[in-house]
């Protein structure tokens, strides 16, 4: 009997057009990607009809990559940045678009960028197929961790309650966007206080609006408590995180859980 895959797959391999537009499909079925393997196969590296999987999805991790779905395609898929959009699941790319918003803003400078930044506003899937990655909802779900995002300080007196809310997309209450005080009587430069204790101004930003995390809209410039000085002399005592023009000049040493000072690195008390 001479059978073919067109007997049943009239449209085998795929139907006019679908490789260079088969996401859409993709979606369709809520990313089930087990349609894909069998053809070609757990690796998508089997070929059929002259092509596989892996034919354009050449990142490590072929069609599971995470930058598949959101992020750059083109970028390297090691890098957690290019996984983070713009780009979300519906091709967003605008900062005023929820699944774009901060994205980018909310990861250090350096190219070695850890799980454990992403870990501090969502769980970060191991795999494509882990449990919650793929789900119904089509959103990320927040789950604030505790090395930053509910760090405590004032002695350990503050502990950040983090709230999210999706409906006008703000996050408030996380040591992030200011929650958080430096005892007086913990600090070994007391000179510079003018009260019992430095603290942050608490905000509040909303996750879509560019403007909502400025210098300044976290902690006074300089911080409540501290003693008064202009933006452009905080390079004094902060040398090689601010610069003399008041900019940041090293995001990793800026909102990382520690105080630097003189030259000094060390855990916020």
């Amino acid at each position: 009997m001479n059978v073919s895959c067109k007997t049943c797959h009239t449209s085998y391999p795929h139907p006019a057009g679908f490789v260079g537009a088969h996401s859409s499909f993709i979606k369709s079925i809520n990313y089930n990607l087990n349609s894909c393997k069998s053809c070609h196969g757990q690796s998508y590296g089997t070929v059929k009809a002259n092509i596989s999987c892996l034919t354009c999805h050449t990142k490590q991790g072929g069609p599971e990559a995470c930058n598949t779905c959101h992020g750059n395609f083109s970028g390297d898929a090691t890098d957690l940045k290019i996984s983070a959009p713009p780009r979300g699941l519906k091709g967003e790319t605008s900062p005023t678009a929820p699944a774009v918003g901060a994205h980018q803003a909310h990861l250090p400078a350096d190219k070695n960028l850890t799980a454990a930044a992403c870990q501090q506003c969502h769980a970060l899937p191991q795999s494509f197929a882990a449990a919650g990655h793929v789900d119904a909802g089509g959103k990320a779900e927040i789950i604030f961790g505790d090395a930053l995002a509910r760090l405590k300080t004032e002695g350990g007196a503050r502990v950040p309650n983090v709230v999210y809310n999706a409906t006008n997309n703000t996050c408030a209450g996380s040591y992030c966007h200011g929650n958080w005080g430096l005892l007086k009587s913990q600090s070994q430069y007391a000179f510079i206080y003018t009260a019992d204790k430095m603290e942050g101004i608490n905000a509040a930003p909303k996750w879509t609006d560019s403007a909502a995390a400025a210098c300044g809209t976290c902690h006074g410039n300089p911080p409540a408590g501290h003693q008064p000085h202009d933006l452009t002399r905080c390079f004094v005592c902060h040398a090689g995180v601010i610069d003399e023009n008041g900019k940041i000049a090293d995001k990793t040493k800026h909102i990382n859980g520690k105080v630097n000072a003189f030259g000094q690195e060390y855990p916020m008390f």
